[in-house]
């Protein structure tokens, strides 16, 4: 009985501090995206030895599909040159704009903005926010990707060649390039908040806190304070 009662402490005790279980998770949108990936080409990234990296693409092309469409597509990025930065985990994007094109049984061009790159792995994610310019096809096409809309865009890498992560790169002067595995325009989602990673020593000092305020509020509760 005591432990379940614990266990019901620490449960609301999480909840409250807003520690979000996998079941809480927000689920992304499932209709009327598109999905692409691998390129072709190479991003490379370059340190600047001081904790930011440059960015540059000459040009990335590959297979793009629509939801619902039978058909292949492509999709194609037009170049562009930016730093990022400084980090770690979450790597600002400076002033940058990126043409972008997706073709196939619908078509689309619009304007890419990038927000930040989302560092800790061998493979960075972009994300970015894409507006629409023209776009021809479908009813349902068109109501997702009307011309003047603005909607979130992201990618990530493969395995980036010539650096563990950004953030060994960042502190660097060398350069890492790496091509795109798969990303997404979803025109339903909503924009993400990017969020820095706490250091191990953080994550430790605060799940120590909940399971001593945890045990502490369950000894209150046993003795029916």
């Amino acid at each position: 009985m005591k432990t379940n009662r614990r266990l019901s402490v620490a449960l609301t005790v999480i909840a409250t501090l807003g520690i979000c279980l996998p079941s809480c998770l927000p689920s992304g949108a499932d209709a009327g995206q598109i999905t692409f990936g691998p390129s072709s080409e190479n991003v490379t990234f370059t340190g600047n030895g001081a904790g930011s990296v440059s960015i540059s693409i000459s040009g990335l092309t590959g297979p793009g599909f629509y939801t619902g469409d039978a058909l292949v597509g492509a999709f194609k990025f037009g170049p562009t040159s930016f730093t990022a930065g400084p980090g770690p985990n979450i790597y600002p994007a400076s002033s940058s704009a990126e043409s972008f094109e997706f073709t196939g049984s619908d078509n689309m061009t619009g304007t890419i903005s990038w927000s930040y790159i989302q560092d800790g792995t061998p493979q960075p994610k972009f994300y970015g926010s894409l507006l629409v310019a023209t776009a021809f096809g479908s009813a349902a096409f068109l109501s997702d990707f009307s011309p003047g809309k603005a909607i979130p865009v992201d990618f990530i890498m493969n395995m980036m060649a010539g650096a563990s992560s950004l953030d060994f790169l960042s502190g660097t002067t060398g350069s890492a390039t790496a091509t795109i595995s798969s990303g997404q325009v979803m025109p339903d989602a909503a924009v993400p908040v990017p969020v820095r990673i706490p250091e191990p020593a953080s994550i430790l000092l605060l799940g120590v806190a909940v399971v001593g305020l945890a045990v502490g509020l369950g000894r209150r509760f046993d003795r029916g304070v």
